[in-house]
């Protein structure tokens, strides 16, 4: 640990008191982590100021230590928890809160959320997309064996549309394929789908493009008239974590020039 990460923090947490070392608040992908890399504001003890529910941070500052918390039993003060996980954009504590100790768990998957666009016909949908690495590859292989399930919801169709009744239905559709490291490029198709997708989604084959730095993707569809048509585009979860994160620091920076001008 270098002399910087060892480094005592004092923190005024909305009026309440922490110690801490900077490594710890730097442990873990979230806003306290960037937060260094900006101008801070100070109460006037020096300490750090963070305009967030200061008896709620202990959980924070304890799942950064050991990334583990015991849930509290009251459902108010669990709301109140997950709002303070979400300000400092801590994903694993969010999923841990939601979903649960005993289902809480974490594995390497591919997560990328966003649209599909049909140009011609006018239909768009918003997406979730997950996808990993099928069975046990610890080689480094150029191409492998992908699975996983695409979750759809219809944003737009045109008025004469069949299931423009169905705009914000879900629908998800399971795929399988192959990951091309060497082209950053992944291609499956659709093997099935949930009863409730129906009419809504269709099983198709997908080609994506990987950004260099895996955070984004451009992809197409073959259609009826074996074309590679229809655009997909998505980032990561964990590039638009990263935005969240860059927003929330922005909010707060904004809120403490408002506040030491007044």
């Amino acid at each position: 640990m270098t002399n910087e990460e060892s480094e005592i923090i004092q923190l005024n947490v909305g009026g309440t008191y922490y110690t801490t070392s900077k490594a710890t608040l730097c442990s873990q992908e979230s806003m306290l982590k960037f937060l260094f890399q900006f101008p801070l504001v100070y109460d006037q003890q020096k300490r750090i100021f963070i305009d967030r529910d200061g008896q709620h941070f202990r959980y924070i500052l304890n799942y950064l230590r050991d990334s583990y918390i015991d849930i509290p039993s009251d459902p108010i003060v669990q709301n109140e928890l997950l709002r303070e996980a979400q300000y400092y954009c801590l994903d694993n504590l969010v999923k841990f809160l939601k979903i649960g100790i005993d289902a809480f768990i974490s594995s390497d998957e591919f997560k990328f959320v966003g649209k599909w666009i049909n140009p011609t016909h006018g239909y768009t949908y918003d997406f979730k997309m997950t996808l990993k690495i099928k069975g046990d590859y610890k080689e480094e292989k150029q191409t492998v064996p992908i699975e996983g399930y695409i979750l759809w919801s219809l944003e737009k169709a045109p008025e004469n549309s069949h299931i423009l009744h169905r705009i914000g239905d879900y629908g998800r559709e399971f795929v399988e394929g192959t990951f091309h490291r060497d082209k950053c490029q992944m291609e499956f198709h659709g093997v099935r789908k949930d009863v409730s997708a129906e009419g809504l989604i269709a099983l198709d084959q997908y080609r994506i493009t990987l950004s260099e730095d895996g955070q984004s993707f451009e992809g197409v569809t073959l259609g009826n008239d074996h074309l590679w048509a229809n655009i997909m585009q998505g980032k990561t979860e964990e590039a638009i974590r990263r935005e969240a994160i860059e927003e929330q620091i922005k909010v707060y920076h904004q809120k403490n020039k408002q506040r030491s001008s007044c």
